[in-house]
């Protein structure tokens, strides 16, 4: 009797405390249920004497509901696992990133210590002193002209190397030399008192020597050699020069034969024919000096470049 009746006491206190268990479950929500099996033993019994016995029944019914529940919504270790390799993940894309923005910033310091070098190198140009702007300018026009110099000389002499350049300046220097005792003879026959290079003028009366057909001998032999001279090298010449030397030749006979020549070989020339001889000398004189000058200039100018005009040089004495 005494031992069924410890037995009924003891199931009683079991159903207590299961009563217990469940009343703490419901009130302090998920997860109760563990912390009261693991709470100490004093502490379960002193909340377990102040709840209420009439509320063990509806406790110890929904026990096994919230311990399933509590189980349910604890997390499964493959998702502890996943969380820690998206930190290790994450981890390193911080390091990637602050590597990449450490190289970003030293190139831009590296680019704006470069572009400060430029700066500084732009403001010393800028101010360059004038004189020394002066100086190279004027030595780069010295240059310049030393070079075309040396250029004018280097052609000069390629051009002398040739046979065809030998011709050419033989029949230039030529000519030149035949023109030049034309000129020669007749200032002796118009105006003996010019010297040699002067230029030729017509005077206002004609001197006795002038009016002698002996003195307009050598004036025809000069004309007529000029005349062989040219027509013997005018393959070489310059097609423009040419023709102005055609046509002073033929100005130069006209008025030999029929100007001058009628009016020496009288001994007492009419007023008409001393007109008409000052009027043919003018003409020969008019002709004569532009076709010397054209032979000049050809003989500087032809298969030689032409030296550029320098424009003001006002430095050329300072160094």
């Amino acid at each position: 009797m005494e031992t069924t009746l410890a037995i009924i006491i003891l199931v009683i206190v079991v159903l207590l405390l299961a009563a217990l268990v469940v009343a703490y479950a419901r009130l302090s929500g998920p997860g109760a249920l563990r912390a009261w099996l693991v709470m100490p033993a004093s502490l379960r019994d002193t909340v377990g004497g102040l709840l209420s016995p009439t509320r063990d029944a509806a406790a110890n019914d929904d026990a096994g509901v919230q311990d399933a529940a509590w189980r349910e919504r604890e997390p499964e270790p493959s998702s502890t696992v996943t969380l820690a390799y998206d930190e290790t993940a994450l981890t390193t894309l911080r390091g990637e990133l602050e590597r990449r923005i450490g190289e970003t910033h030293e190139r831009q310091v590296e680019l704006d210590e470069r572009m400060q070098r430029i700066d500084i190198a732009l403001t010393e140009l800028r101010g360059m002193p004038d004189e020394l702007t002066g100086a190279m300018r004027l030595r780069d026009r010295r240059t310049r002209r030393e070079v075309d110099r040396l250029r004018v000389e280097l052609e000069g002499v390629r051009r002398g190397a040739t046979a065809s350049g030998t011709r050419r300046d033989e029949a230039y220097a030529a000519l030149y030399g035949h023109l030049a005792q034309i000129e020669a003879s007749l200032a002796t026959a118009i105006n003996p008192m010019l010297l040699p290079g002067e230029p030729l003028q017509v005077p206002a009366e004609f001197a006795p020597e002038t009016l002698e057909a002996e003195s307009w001998d050598e004036v025809g032999e000069h004309a007529y050699a000029f005349g062989m001279a040219f027509n013997r090298d005018r393959l070489v010449l310059d097609t423009t020069l040419a023709h102005d030397i055609e046509q002073f030749l033929a100005t130069l006979r006209q008025a030999l034969t029929a100007r001058v020549y009628p009016a020496v070989r009288r001994a007492e020339p009419t007023r008409t024919q001393l007109a008409q001889m000052r009027s043919g000398l003018e003409a020969i004189v008019e002709r004569l000096g532009p076709v010397r000058r054209q032979i000049e200039r050809a003989w500087h100018e032809i298969d030689r470049p032409s030296l550029p005009v320098d424009v003001e040089d006002d430095d050329d004495g300072e160094d």
